[in-house]
């Protein structure tokens, strides 16, 4: 997790650069940089950390001298020293007096699982490399490729590259929108950070919209934030900026389908069963053999669930009986919410190294506030990922493998299976429809039942049965 920030169109901004490097030092503390161009009206700016080449060829902002092939690792001599940004002094990859032009320069957050893959074929074509970084891989791509190397890519990332050649800027975000960007445009100028409060100013009104829906769903949805001036770049999404004129347009296009309700025997149910079985755990394996790439540890959450034990037993078979695999977990005191027992078994088994931390209430109210100020858009979970990252943080990892996302994927919990549900009886009630919501109606306000009731008297989409369950 690092953090990513920067302006295009300036003017230029000392206190801007200062004031991202403050907000976004939590998701960097291994090192910091700052770009800016000749005149100022670009600056990039990224905060570390290292993960993959730990060396200081994976820095960022990370730059690319097309004409002469300077190389980032070959500036450290002849760059320019920035000095007293946040009261530190800072390096920076400046360009050196050479007959030549910058042609690019990136920050980059997050990590491209098969980028030694993309790395060999690039040295098939010529291309020589100075680290070990995906960061260093990235950059050459979008040099040569430019936004058409976006569906090669398989990992998670969000990204600004500045072209100084054309003057073009190009920001883009991971298919499923794992890691975050947002921006704003202020006239012609256009600034992004990893986080909004770097964007925020005082003043700026609140979007109504975003602030219903965080109400409907207890989370921001995108592209809103609750200022209405800064948006979040949609997941698969990519935005262009050219002398102060924005564009956007999606890059991801999944294979999708709304696939019709049909009685299938059980034995053929059963065969494709087994079949997607075999299917699910390969694609689980190459998922966890592609996150483990890593300069430092990997560690796992395990809460005893389906998802995490999962994790741990493919981790085992990949690794080996030898490896040294850690687990984390929290414990409370009270049955109803503890599966602590269940973890702390689940690790034996697996021969895992496991930590728990047993949070008294006073331990997790007292975790609360630093929660509340971390969390950069408003959202009703979290705080159990807060402190089971903040005590396998506090054990030295910088990374560690997470089941969230399991449930809906694979319809963990018993709403995810109701929502397909509604939509069979929506079809099934017919004329019937408006009945039953009328017999619903008499349940009192803010009740899933008046939810269920404005589902039949309306269109019955997906995202409507959704609402019913979910909202």
């Amino acid at each position: 997790m690092c953090g990513i920030a920067g302006f295009f169109g300036g003017p230029p901004s000392a206190q801007f650069t200062e004031h991202a490097l403050r907000c976004l030092a939590s998701r960097g503390p291994d090192g910091n940089g700052m770009w800016q161009n000749a005149d100022g009206s670009v600056g990039l700016v990224h905060t570390r950390l290292a993960i993959l080449d730990l060396s200081e060829a994976g820095r960022q902002p990370m730059v690319f001298e097309e004409k002469q092939k300077v190389e980032i690792g070959k500036l450290e001599g002849i760059g320019r020293r920035n000095t007293e940004i946040s009261g530190q002094e800072q390096d920076s990859f400046q360009l050196p007096t050479l007959n030549s032009q910058l042609s690019s320069v990136l920050v980059f957050n997050g990590e491209i699982y098969n980028y030694r893959e993309l790395r060999a074929g690039l040295e098939a074509r010529g291309e020589t490399f100075v680290g070990r970084s995906d960061t260093e891989v990235l950059l050459r791509l979008l040099v040569r490729e430019g936004a058409a190397c976006l569906p090669k890519l398989a990992g998670m990332f969000a990204f600004a590259f500045w072209d100084e050649a054309t003057g073009t800027a190009l920001l883009a975000r991971d298919g499923l929108g794992i890691k975050p960007l947002y921006y704003r445009a202020d006239g012609e100028s256009l600034s992004f950070a990893s986080e909004t409060r770097v964007l925020q100013q005082a003043g700026d009104p609140v979007d109504p919209t975003a602030l219903r829906d965080y109400f409907l769903w207890g989370t921001v949805p995108e592209p809103q934030t609750l200022s209405l001036p800064v948006r979040q770049l949609s997941a698969g999404h990519l935005l262009r900026w050219k002398r102060g004129v924005v564009s956007s347009e999606c890059w991801y296009h999944p294979q999708s389908g709304d696939s019709p309700v049909v009685t299938t025997p059980l034995i053929v149910l059963w065969r494709n069963l087994s079949t997607h079985g075999l299917i699910t755990r390969v694609a689980l394996e190459e998922s966890i053999h592609r996150h483990l790439v890593s300069d430092v540890p990997v560690g796992i959450f395990l809460s005893g669930g389906i998802d995490s034990t999962a994790l741990l037993a493919l981790t085992r078979n990949l690794l080996g009986p030898q490896a040294d695999i850690r687990t984390f977990s929290i414990g409370f005191d009270d049955p109803e919410f503890d599966e602590s027992g269940i973890a702390r078994r689940t690790a034996e088994h697996f021969g895992a190294t496991h930590t728990e931390w047993r949070m008294t209430e006073e331990e997790g109210a007292a975790e609360i506030p630093a929660f509340l100020a971390a969390v950069d858009q408003p959202t009703i979970d979290g705080f159990n990922t807060w402190c089971v990252s903040k005590l396998a943080r506090r054990e030295g990892m910088k990374v560690v493998l997470s089941g969230l996302g399991g449930d809906e994927w694979f319809a963990g919990y018993g709403s995810f299976v109701r929502v397909p549900e509604f939509r069979v009886w929506y079809r099934r009630l017919g004329p019937l429809r408006r009945l039953a919501a009328t017999l619903l109606e008499t349940r009192p306000h803010g009740t899933p039942w008046r939810r269920l009731a404005a589902f039949f008297r309306g269109q019955g989409t997906w995202l409507e049965a959704y609402h019913a369950q979910r909202g």
